[in-house]
């Protein structure tokens, strides 16, 4: 028999991951991702994830000067996800939200499609912690940047062009 984590997890997970369970250490490079071995064993039922960060965009590509674009769109910490940046189903230019928050209870709401209100002082604590976990997250994420103190530049790989003939569909 199976069994399911609620745990977060993503696509960065898998090489730290990979290189566990095949008896090797990860390089001392940065990496975003996370051993998930621990996850997958179940001998531990917690994520190594406290939250995920959701980057977009192309430096002068549409995007404005807004501080958070082109770079973090989006925050999941546990079942809530803020979001900075926010496009048309049509991907038009994406739209920076500026003093207004819009947040989701993923685990509720798996498909965004009813950010939370404030109804409720029991909401709005609950939303209140939410915010602030995500902020310092945001803050301690800022650190490790390029272009923090102590943190080398990397390239822009993104910029380097690409061929109008052929598409990646995912």
């Amino acid at each position: 028999g199976g069994s399911t984590s609620g745990g977060l997890s993503s696509l960065m997970d898998v090489l730290p991951t990979i290189v566990s369970l095949a008896g090797g250490t990860p390089s001392a490079a940065l990496l975003d991702g996370r051993d998930l071995t621990d996850l997958l064993t179940g001998s531990n039922e917690t994520s190594p994830h406290r939250c995920l960060f959701f980057f977009g965009g192309t430096p002068d590509k549409g995007c404005g000067q807004h501080r958070r674009c082109p770079g973090l769109w989006a925050v999941r910490c546990g079942k809530f996800k803020q979001h900075f940046v926010i496009r048309s189903g049509q991907r038009t230019s994406p739209r920076i939200l500026t003093g207004r928050r819009v947040v989701y209870h993923v685990e509720r709401d798996p498909a965004e499609q009813r950010p939370l209100e404030l109804r409720t002082q029991g909401e709005a604590s609950r939303l209140g912690m939410a915010l602030a976990l995500i902020n310092a997250s945001v803050e301690d994420l800022q650190r490790t940047l390029p272009g923090a103190p102590g943190v080398p530049a990397v390239p822009n790989q993104l910029g380097r062009g690409y061929s109008t003939n052929e598409s990646l569909c995912c």
